[in-house]
């Protein structure tokens, strides 16, 4: 009888620690990157700054990432030079909580992404002056301009409706619009935008060039139409949304941040190479929406986002919405 209890146990402890694992796994893939107040999520991962120097660091108890957030923040919040944190667990599955602090220059500075090279997760804390427990300009593109791509799916599944009538495109051209009513009413009147409607033949893509007129880039978007074509590269269309950006008329001398925001469902589109394009180098932000979409291609187009700054956000169209996920993008990027 101990025999089969201790049997037991032991299947119950491999089961519990291999769910456990797993889901850290997920975290580091980006699937599972929470949102945690007074922090930013900057990618998959060792911190660095924008001139790709990595951080000192203290080492914490911390069992989870929102643990590690709450204990770095409580014990070095008064330090001027802590600046965010690395998380991961190992392969026994035991977490790994690090508080990042800036070294001595020219190595300081805040965390503006992460390296994609350790298996860790990165957040920056938000605040330059960790004593007034807030920053007025959390992120270094705060006040300026904003460049937006929108780069919609729209092969024939985005068009398949729900029990209510609406389709995932329909969801995003309503998020897409409130998005841009909150550029417009916000940011400054600079802000440009533009869209790639895309699905498999780069030659039936619908590209609109960053523009100011921000109601016309609404009325074009408003406009997409899904084609009969169940086929999708999402190379073409990450690869056609940065050349969005190549067009652009915004002087060299007028800084602005730049983001695309990548959309598609779950039907699978060709497999490509994550972070291959250079787009860090470019300064373009990827921000990834998967609808209902499986973990494997959760899993490209979280790679894809953390490489490049962003993050990777799955909704299942009810409790975490389309509507919800664009304002989370928003929020990030002017904060």
């Amino acid at each position: 009888m101990i025999i089969k209890y201790t049997i037991f146990a032991t299947v119950v402890a491999l089961c519990t620690g291999k769910a456990q694992q797993d889901e850290d796994h997920r975290l580091l893939r980006g699937l599972l990157s929470p949102h945690i107040e007074g922090y930013t999520f900057r990618g998959n991962g060792c911190c660095i700054n924008d001139q790709g120097y990595k951080y000192n660091y203290e080492t914490v108890k911390g069992d989870s990432v929102e643990e590690c957030a709450e204990t770095c923040k409580s014990v070095y919040l008064s330090e001027k030079d802590f600046v965010g944190i690395n998380f991961h667990s190992n392969w026994l599955g035991k977490p790994n909580c690090n508080c990042m602090m800036s070294k001595d220059p020219p190595h300081n500075g805040k965390i503006t992404s992460a390296d994609g090279l350790c298996h860790e997760v990165c957040y920056s804390w938000n605040s330059a002056d960790p004593n007034s427990g807030g920053d007025s300009n959390p992120n270094p593109s705060q006040g300026q301009p904003l460049d937006v791509v929108f780069a919609i799916d729209i092969s024939s599944s985005m068009c398949e409706k729900d029990l209510a009538g609406l389709s995932w495109l329909d969801k995003t051209k309503d998020a897409v619009n409130e998005f841009l009513d909150t550029t417009d009413t916000d940011a400054s009147s600079s802000s440009m935008a533009g869209y790639v409607g895309w699905e498999y033949l780069s030659f039936r893509f619908k590209i609109k060039v960053l523009t100011e007129d921000i109601h016309d880039v609404k009325d074009g978007v408003s406009g997409l139409y899904c084609h009969n074509e169940i086929l999708k590269s999402y190379a073409a269309g990450m690869n056609t949304a940065l050349r969005v950006f190549d067009s652009s008329t915004r002087p060299d001398s007028d800084p602005s941040s730049k983001a695309i925001i990548f959309i598609t469902d779950n039907t699978p589109g060709d497999t490509f190479t994550p972070c291959g394009g250079g787009d860090v180098s470019r300064g373009v932000v990827f921000y990834t929406v998967g609808y209902e979409t499986s973990e494997e291609q959760g899993d490209w187009l979280a790679q894809q986002a953390a490489c490049n700054g962003g993050f990777f956000r799955r909704s299942d169209g009810t409790s975490i919405t389309t509507a919800k996920i664009f304002r989370e993008i928003f929020d990030t990027i002017n904060n």
